[in-house]
């Protein structure tokens, strides 16, 4: 991610980081047909044209499903299949970390989706979560966290992101909940991009 280089005319970059550990397999297909719906909405979206979408998903490491890309450029996500334990803390920390400093979009959006407390990551990165948190957020990123049994409020509050309603949802343990959240994720998307000076 350190190399991500911007197209000029760009306003509003999506980052979807998508739970992949063991225990999301009760969802089933939830996570992926979530996303690809969110992927052609916002294709078909009136500010495709200055949108990029990047989805990653996590569990002991982060993973780069479709590289930051516009998103009339965007594929289907290849394969989901949850597997190990939750090392959410550390792997937020290796997406933001590395964005922290370069030429970035007005609008910058990060969506967390995760149905777990953090069972891997050391004291440490979730310092370094925090920190380079509060300088995205100095510098107007929105985060959103979405908790599906787990209290959202409570996980973005640990690692530094806003609490309130509008930024953490917490939601039932279902794959309803799971298309639910990243509907509003794609709402929250549009809204910032038609919002985003030109």
């Amino acid at each position: 991610m350190s190399d991500l280089t911007i197209p000029p005319g760009i306003t509003t970059l999506a980052l979807l980081v998508m739970d992949e550990s063991g225990s999301m397999e009760r969802f089933g297909a939830a996570p992926i047909q979530a996303i690809e719906r969110l992927l052609a909405e916002q294709r078909a979206s009136p500010f495709a044209a200055t949108t990029t979408v990047g989805v990653m998903t996590f569990a002991e490491t982060l993973r780069v499903r479709i590289p930051v890309v516009g998103v009339r450029a965007t594929s289907d996500l290849p394969g989901y299949e949850p597997d190990g334990r939750t090392k959410l803390f550390a792997c937020l920390r290796d997406l933001i970390a590395p964005l922290r400093g370069l030429a970035l979009p007005r609008e910058v959006i990060v969506a967390t989706f995760t149905d777990g407390e953090d069972n891997r990551s050391s004291g440490e990165s979730l310092l370094e979560l925090r920190r380079h948190a509060a300088e995205a957020r100095a510098d107007g990123w929105t985060f959103l966290t979405f908790g599906f049994g787990v209290n959202a409020a409570e996980l973005a509050r640990t690692m530094g992101f806003p609490d309130d309603p509008a930024h953490a949802r917490t939601m039932g343990a279902s794959a309803a909940s799971v298309h639910r959240s990243v509907e509003y994720a794609s709402r929250i998307t549009s809204m910032r991009a038609s919002h985003a000076p030109r």
